[in-house]
């Protein structure tokens, strides 16, 4: 899998709580030095598990950033069959 990670061509924001132990930030920042144009956003001590603020505030830095980066571009080319596993 990681050698798709360079090859992605969509907007990407990584969320990631600094006090997560199932998927540490250290994963966060693995994702975010491979993924090209990547964004990376701590939010402090937030683990796995989101509390109802902390869901507020994820959705304040998803608009926020949607703003900064304006309308989404549009892919070229055909557009992948999306799979589940």
């Amino acid at each position: 899998m990681r050698d798709v990670h360079p090859r992605i061509v969509v907007p990407t924001l990584l969320l990631y709580g600094d006090a997560d132990v199932r998927a540490p930030l250290q994963v966060g920042e693995d994702l975010h030095a491979a993924i090209p144009g990547s964004r990376l956003v701590v939010m402090p001590a937030a683990g796995f598990a989101q509390d109802h603020a902390r869901t507020i505030a994820r959705n304040h830095i998803i608009r926020a950033v949607r703003r900064l980066r304006g309308p989404l571009p549009r892919a070229e080319g055909p557009r992948p069959v999306p799979t589940c596993r």
